[in-house]
């Protein structure tokens, strides 16, 4: 999609209105009666993470690659939003790791991008000044949206399809159920709620047949994170094993 215009900073957007939707792509989107996620819009700004702009209408479609993390396409994708007048919001660095060799927002087109924070992993969020410019960018991309909505102005961010569960709805990448293990975002997720409503007073809810965010105690999350921990090493201590046993078995020869 070759093009003479140029990027634009989320500064440039329009204020959102008092509710924001953001539309993640768990597998409970398909326990919503049909046509409830495309009504949203009639009721506030809905911004899609990722593919989902692609299935549902949506205002803003919101990414942290252009499509393949770790590469920066010479041109910007044409995206078949559902909604033809959705818009993008990128952020400025590719997977959110500040790099000037991955840069996003070198790329002529129309769409929006967005400064934001070294993306860390799961266990080291960095929140940067509420006053500032830059965006919280982690493993999940529906963070930076929530903190998009917040900049721009929104009182209410309701949250769908977040289900921090193995899997995606039935048609997200052409119809395979693929995904990361979600879980380990949860951490990430109640961190940056309860920052974006310290900070901006906006209220964050969870609408998901799922546990997500929304059922939790101020002390669970943090003995849930300690668990999620302890099964994130026991998960990969083998594949850790198997590097070193090949390490030294390479320091022999």
């Amino acid at each position: 999609m070759a093009s003479d215009e140029m990027p634009k900073s989320i500064e440039k957007l329009e204020r959102f209105k008092e509710i924001s939707f953001i539309i993640g792509s768990g597998p409970s989107l398909d326990e919503f009666y049909p046509g409830f996620i495309d009504k949203l819009h009639e009721m506030g700004t809905v911004l899609g993470v990722n593919s989902v702009a692609e299935r549902y209408h949506c205002d803003y479609n919101v990414r942290k690659s252009f499509s393949k993390e770790g590469v920066v396409p010479s041109e910007v994708p044409e995206y078949k939003f559902a909604n033809e007048d959705c818009m993008l919001i990128i952020s400025e660095y590719d997977c959110g790791v500040i790099s000037q060799s991955n840069c996003n927002s070198r790329l002529d087109g129309d769409y929006f991008f967005f400064e934001h924070t070294q993306n860390r992993g799961p266990w080291a969020l960095e929140m940067p000044e509420p006053e500032g410019n830059r965006i919280i960018a982690s493993w999940s991309t529906i963070t930076s949206a929530m903190h998009v909505a917040a900049k721009m102005g929104t009182s209410h961010i309701i949250i769908i399809g977040h289900d921090l569960s193995k899997g995606n709805f039935f048609q997200y990448y052409k119809s395979k159920r693929k995904g990361p293990a979600y879980w380990k975002f949860r951490g990430q997720t109640i961190r940056v709620k309860e920052y974006l409503e310290r900070e901006y007073g906006v209220s964050v809810s969870i609408l998901t047949p799922y546990i997500g965010v929304g059922r939790i105690s101020n002390k669970l999350p943090r003995f849930f994170e300690a668990r999620v921990k302890i099964s994130e090493l026991i998960r990969e201590f083998p594949k850790h094993l198997r590097i070193q046993i090949m390490k030294r078995l390479r320091g022999n020869y």
